[in-house]
């Protein structure tokens, strides 16, 4: 004869009753408390399948992450339980889910996604846009009308500072020869007060 019960399969034949662990089950709740490089990921065991292993929390920038890339390992103590990362990468999204193992594997809850802050020059108080040309560029961008000492940075899509300098002329060359093609920002930090327009790069 065989059976079920919430935390064990079982088999009696024979007279020998056999008792089987079923893989455990959790559930991936929410990201909090997201900075632009941590992150707290909450969850929760929802059946131990008959005896914990061990149970935490997988993560990483693709989506079904798996305990063979980045994960926490923490020994059985409470049905809730979480993680706090670090080390994340700003203004990028993540993906999260819980797991846990017993006897009989290892399993894995669904899956969260949270995107870390963004920390750099957006926080600037914006004032007007940036005079540059040409746009889109390919080789070489002017950037003009510039105010004394004005710190000229060129982020990628991601966020990535790319370029930053101290501007002492009013008009200002940039070799964007070694950029890859794509969109990026532009800003001039003029003592806090921020521009910044879009930058097209064939």
């Amino acid at each position: 004869a065989n059976g079920v019960s919430s935390n064990y399969n079982f088999n009696y034949q024979n007279g020998t009753l056999t008792v089987l662990h079923i893989l455990p089950t959790t559930e991936t709740l929410l990201a909090e408390n997201i900075t632009s490089q941590s992150a707290t990921i909450n969850a929760n065991l929802t059946n131990n399948g008959g005896g914990i292993t061990e149970y935490g929390i997988c993560w990483g920038s693709l989506a079904n992450p798996d305990i063979s890339g980045n994960h926490t390992t923490t020994a059985y103590s409470n049905d809730a339980f979480l993680a706090n990362i670090t080390g994340l990468n700003e203004n990028t999204t993540y993906y999260a889910r819980s797991y846990a193992s017993n006897a009989a594997g290892i399993s894995y809850g669904n899956q969260i996604e949270f995107s870390t802050t963004f920390t750099g020059i957006s926080n600037l108080e914006t004032e007007t846009k940036v005079s540059m040309y040409p746009n889109p560029a390919r080789g070489f961008v002017t950037i003009s009308e510039l105010g004394k000492n004005s710190i000229i940075t060129i982020t990628d899509i991601s966020g990535k500072i790319v370029y930053t300098k101290v501007a002492f002329a009013k008009a200002v060359n940039i070799d964007i020869s070694k950029f890859s093609a794509g969109n990026y920002t532009v800003s001039i930090d003029n003592n806090g007060k921020l521009k910044s327009s879009n930058l097209i790069i064939k």
